[in-house]
This record gives structure tokens, C-alpha cells and sequence, in this order.
């Protein structure tokens, strides 16, 4: 019996001693938040949502105690190789773009935060339909893993 509990608690001690620990939540250092981002921003949606979730979000920039600001945006998409026919065999999707934060009075907490992903995406003419929704799919995962960067730099950027 003491062999038993001996073999099941030694990966667990394993674990805890190299520092291993679920990802959770950051502990937010401000109460509330508004995001400024253009129209139809990926990056701008899922970080709103994510601040939803959190109870973060502030009902508009008017008085919010802390302004995230998304520009320069961009989403990018290069052949990365050719079959022997010529055609597409593999796409790379990019997303970038800049964040910075602001308190309540317009002054600069974390200036010109280059924020950046990219993902591979095989292709395959006979499967268009399916490889359309797969780099949509992609997209909005390179938004979520964006939005997860900016919180993590807010949280430990010392605001």
C-alpha cells in the first residue's frame, strides 16, 4: 500500500518541483478597461471579450482607468512553397500589430507594444472549401493568442 502511494506521488512531486503550474487568469493590476481598435478588428474583439469575461471591460473609453490602444493591424498571408506544378502547396499566415496603454488622463503606461504571431497552413485545391474555413479558423486563434500577449504584457508591465 505504502509502495502504491509512493509510485503515484513521485510525478507529482516531480511536477511541483520544476515549477510546473497551470495557465490561469493574470491578475489584472487596474479595475477596468476600454479597447480602442478599428472597425472589424479581430484582435479588438477578442480582447474585449476576454476583459468581458474577466469583469474588466469598461462601459466606454469615457472615464476608463485604462485605455488599450490597437493600431497598425495587419494580417498577412505568403506562399511559403510550390509543388513541382506550380501550384500552392503551403501558405504562411502573419498577424501583427502595435498596442498601447493609456490611464484615465492620456498618459503613456506601455508605449508601442509590437505584438506578433504567425501560423503554416497546408493547401489543397481539391479541398478549397474545407482549407477556407481552416485559415478562418487559424485566424481567429492568431486574434485569441494576441489578445492573451496583451494581457500578459499589461499584467506584468509594471502600470
Amino acid at each position: 500500500m505504502n509502495r502504491r502511494i509512493f509510485l503515484l506521488a513521485t510525478p507529482l512531486l516531480a511536477l511541483a518541483g520544476c515549477g510546473f503550474r497551470l495557465r490561469g487568469v493574470n491578475a489584472m493590476p487596474f479595475t477596468s478597461a476600454w479597447v480602442e481598435a478599428g472597425e472589424g478588428s479581430l484582435i479588438g474583439q477578442q480582447l474585449r471579450e476576454q476583459l468581458h469575461n474577466q469583469r474588466k471591460l469598461h462601459a466606454g473609453s469615457k472615464n476608463a482607468p485604462l485605455v488599450i490602444r490597437l493600431s497598425q493591424e495587419k494580417l498577412d498571408k505568403q506562399i511559403l512553397s510550390l509543388s513541382g506544378a506550380g501550384r500552392v502547396r503551403e501558405y504562411r499566415l502573419s498577424y501583427e500589430v502595435q498596442m498601447d496603454v493609456r490611464d484615465a488622463y492620456g498618459k503613456t503606461l506601455l508605449g508601442a507594444i509590437p505584438l506578433f504571431t504567425q501560423r503554416d497552413l497546408t493547401y489543397d485545391d481539391n479541398q478549397a472549401l474545407a482549407k477556407e474555413a481552416e485559415e478562418a479558423n487559424l485566424r481567429r486563434d492568431m486574434a485569441i493568442e494576441l489578445a492573451r500577449q496583451a494581457l500578459t504584457r499589461i499584467a506584468h508591465g509594471r502600470l
